[in-house]
């Protein structure tokens, strides 16, 4: 190298080494001519050993401190990383403790309807209670008025029932009906509007109030007593017309008679009529039999009498 460019170069790096901090006491190393240096060459490669050692010292010393950057720097990395998922986490449970946050807002909501729906509920059933109360008192206080009611019309039946067991007829006799055919039926027609499902397969009397049966029994009893008179009219008429004795058929039936009101018609006066069916069907077995007899002899006239041929011819009977 030539020497002005190796003095050159000599500037340059005492330049660098002064900048770097590497010259003591800031005294340039003269490289291009070491021997013109204080202390000779000698001194002058001392100097120059020195800064070698010195940099290889720092070299070596930035190389660590290199090494610990890197170490430094991957643990850091690591732990973002650590971190960046800790992170990720931490913002998913965040979402779901939001959702959940919701969630919950809305069922408490829910549940404040419901349980102003429940208040409202509540209170309606504590109105229907106490209607309901007032209800049952007034249905007990009727039904105990209905069991007064019935349990008189069972002593009344009882005492009656007893009186007819010992043949006792004085009351009896006392007691008239008065039929009227058009209040029977509207009585009927009432009676079948109050019985409901009665053509039902499952129905039964059961099911029916006191006052129901009350009235069905009535009723039953007026059609027993318009059957009774219509059959005993009947017997009377026939007897009429065949000119039976009215004072033999009282002496037949004076044993087994009632007096029940009922007349010759639906509407007419009061009547004796027989204590059994059995009487009544003996009186008219017996008025059919002197008419079957009438009807198929001729030769017979009122009573059984023979007649004349003579007085059929006329057109009369005696």
């Amino acid at each position: 190298m030539e020497p002005q460019n190796l003095q050159a170069a000599s500037t340059y790096i005492n330049n660098v080494l002064l900048a770097r901090g590497l010259l003591k006491s800031g005294q340039p190393i003269d490289f291009a001519n070491p021997e013109d240096e204080e202390g000779g060459t000698a001194a002058t490669m001392g100097r120059i050993i020195n800064l070698v050692n010195d940099l290889v010292l720092r070299r070596d010393r930035e190389a660590e401190h290199r090494e610990n950057l890197a170490t430094t720097i991957r643990t850091l990395r690591a732990e973002e990383s650590q971190k960046t998922a800790e992170l990720e986490k931490v913002k998913t449970k965040a979402s779901e403790l939001t959702r959940s946050l919701a969630l919950a807002e809305a069922q408490e909501r829910a549940l404040k309807a419901n349980a102003s729906s429940a208040d409202s509920t509540i209170r309606g059933l504590k109105e229907q209670v106490q209607r309901m109360k007032t209800t049952i008192q007034q249905v007990r206080a009727q039904c105990a008025n209905d069991i007064r009611k019935r349990d008189l019309e069972m002593q009344k039946l009882k005492s009656h029932l007893a009186e007819r067991q010992r043949g006792k007829r004085e009351g009896l006799s006392m007691t008239t009906i008065n039929i009227n055919p058009a209040a029977s039926q509207s009585s009927r027609s009432r009676l079948a509007a109050g019985g409901e499902g009665i053509n039902d397969p499952g129905y039964s009397l059961k099911q029916e109030t006191n006052d129901f049966l009350t009235e069905l029994c009535q009723n039953l009893s007026d059609e027993n007593d318009t059957l009774i008179s219509l059959a005993r009219n009947t017997v009377e008429t026939l007897k009429d017309l065949q000119g039976l004795s009215q004072a033999e058929d009282e002496d037949k039936s004076a044993t087994g008679m009632a007096s029940v009101g009922a007349g010759r018609s639906l509407q007419g006066s009061v009547t004796a009529l027989p204590t059994s069916c059995d009487e009544l069907s003996a009186q008219m077995d017996h008025v059919l039999e002197h008419l079957r007899t009438l009807l198929t002899n001729p030769s017979l006239g009122e009573n059984g009498k023979p007649v004349e041929p003579g007085r059929y011819d006329d057109g009369w009977l005696a």
